[in-house]
């Protein structure tokens, strides 16, 4: 037997044999029994949480866990649903896709969507798997970061530079999550996004960015003590109830997983505690589902009769969200249907990297500042006043075509397993810095998922690599300030 010190065991060898024969029988007889397809995406799931855990030696509720399993509900959410034969009258093949497309998805569409879905899960999965880590049994020794050489150094810079941007952030955080939900309140929740009370770009926008990043450096470098909770707790759930209140379901959710991750990482929680957060998820999504229902006429139309018709419904609103999240499917399904060649433009990972830090960058290369998903819903479908977001999977096949998309998704693997691979969770305290670049990184790409790469990258720069050098100046600092006094 390969010993567990080498990361693989007898048993992961024939779990990994058993998925390679489920998936050759999928391709033999999908086009007859697409059930096979249906579970095919359910049991890489499964078999991506526990490979990452066996491999990296983490525990099942890791940054890896929560990356991919909104990996998988964006992308695959719905045919989850028809596994179990539940369907709804909205769900993709059964009426035309964004209005005006005039196109209806066959049977033998979705059939390929959801292999073509499954090879990218697995090969995004085997690249995560392949270069990740395993964390070491003992303590992990202090490492030089910079000028740096030992973890007081950099927890002392990071208290500092999370405290100050937090008390800048903070009061900007909450004054435009205000803003949003009286505009949501008197014009509806699509005004966030479209028209002339759009919240969502200009210099606001990218302080932002800067909010959740300083939020987890203040709890890392306060070594998650008991007033860092309450003061940073105070502000999320502020920042998350006004969210709530303006109609969004989705970052500060993302956010809230992560942070309960990082609360799991410092202190252990009890099964029971788990049970409670599951249960309170169940609840929160029913009540999700009311405010949804009004957030484009105007949540001044809630009302408590409203809540109570959503716990009496027929339909789960826990349904209704896989069939929702699902939704992302559409675009992969559109793009191979009419193929990547409708898109005009330059490769957008390369406008991402370059226009990321200014526009004025991709004019000099001569190239176009274009967002690929306002292309795709205003400019292509001729969407006005509805965006249809995009997809981590639909840009990688854009970019590369069927094989080159699903070789972008292998890279993609390796990039953003890497990325939220955390500390070691054997020494809580142990390479705070990388704590806090997997932390406050998976919020970024845990939404790319649905969300083009442009935003993304520029999110990583303006937030997390900005706060990561603000930490190594100011580590630096502190440690010239020590052999000063020590001197």
């Amino acid at each position: 037997m390969v010993n567990r010190g080498s990361g693989v065991k007898v048993k992961e060898i024939l779990i990994t044999f058993a998925l390679f024969v489920y998936v050759c029988i999928c391709a033999l007889y999908k086009d007859g029994n697409p059930y096979l397809l249906h579970w095919l995406g359910i049991v890489i799931f499964f078999y991506g949480i526990y490979t990452w855990k066996v491999k990296t030696d983490s525990s099942w509720f890791s940054p890896y866990t929560i990356l991919f399993l909104f990996f998988v509900l964006f992308n695959y959410g719905m045919p989850i649903m028809w596994a179990f034969n539940i369907h709804r009258g909205s769900e993709i093949g059964t009426h035309e896709m964004y209005y005006y497309s005039r196109y209806i998805p066959s049977q033998s569409d979705l059939i390929e969507v959801q292999w073509y879905v499954c090879l990218a899960m697995l090969l995004f999965h085997f690249g995560a798997l392949l270069f990740a880590k395993r964390n070491s049994g003992t303590k992990e020794p202090a490492r030089e970061i910079g000028p740096v050489t030992d973890y007081s150094t950099i927890e002392n810079a990071m208290r500092t530079v999370g405290g100050l941007v937090l008390c800048v952030m903070a009061p900007i955080a909450i004054y435009s999550k205000l803003q949003e939900v009286i505009i949501a309140q008197s014009y509806g929740y699509q005004a966030l996004y479209y028209g002339a009370y759009s919240t969502q770009s200009g210099y606001t926008q990218i302080l932002m960015y800067l909010f959740f990043p300083s939020l987890v450096c203040y709890l890392i470098g306060n070594r998650y003590s008991k007033k860092s909770r309450f003061i940073a707790y105070s502000i999320f759930g502020l920042y998350a109830l006004l969210g709530i209140l303006s109609g969004d379901r989705g970052n500060w959710l993302y956010s809230l997983m992560i942070l309960i991750w990082l609360h799991t990482h410092y202190i252990k929680m009890p099964m029971r505690t788990y049970v409670f957060l599951v249960a309170a998820g169940i609840i929160g999504i029913y009540l999700l589902h009311a405010i949804t229902a009004v957030r484009n006429t105007g949540l001044n139309e809630l009302s408590m009769d409203m809540f109570l018709e959503v716990f009496s419904a027929e339909e789960s609103p826990i349904v209704d969200a896989f069939f929702e999240m699902g939704g992302t499917m559409g675009i992969i399904t559109y793009f191979l249907h009419f193929g990547n060649g409708i898109y005009p433009y330059e490769n957008t990972y390369l406008v991402a990297i370059l226009g990321a830090l200014s526009s004025r960058v991709l004019t000099f290369f001569g190239l176009k500042p274009i967002l690929i998903s306002n292309w795709f819903s205003q400019t292509h479908l001729g969407l006005d006043d509805y965006g249809t977001g995009f997809s981590m999977l639909g840009e990688a096949f854009v970019n590369g075509g069927y094989y080159g998309g699903l070789v972008y998704m292998f890279v993609w693997g390796i990039i953003l397993g890497k990325l939220v691979q955390a500390a070691p969770r054997n020494d809580k305290h142990a390479s705070p810095i990388r704590l806090f670049v997997a932390t406050a990184s998976l919020n970024v790409v845990v939404g790319f998922a649905r969300n083009p790469s442009y935003l993304v990258v520029k999110e990583l720069l303006y937030g997390v690599l900005f706060m990561f050098v603000l930490i190594y100046i100011f580590s630096g600092k502190f440690k010239k300030d020590f052999y000063s006094i020590k001197g």
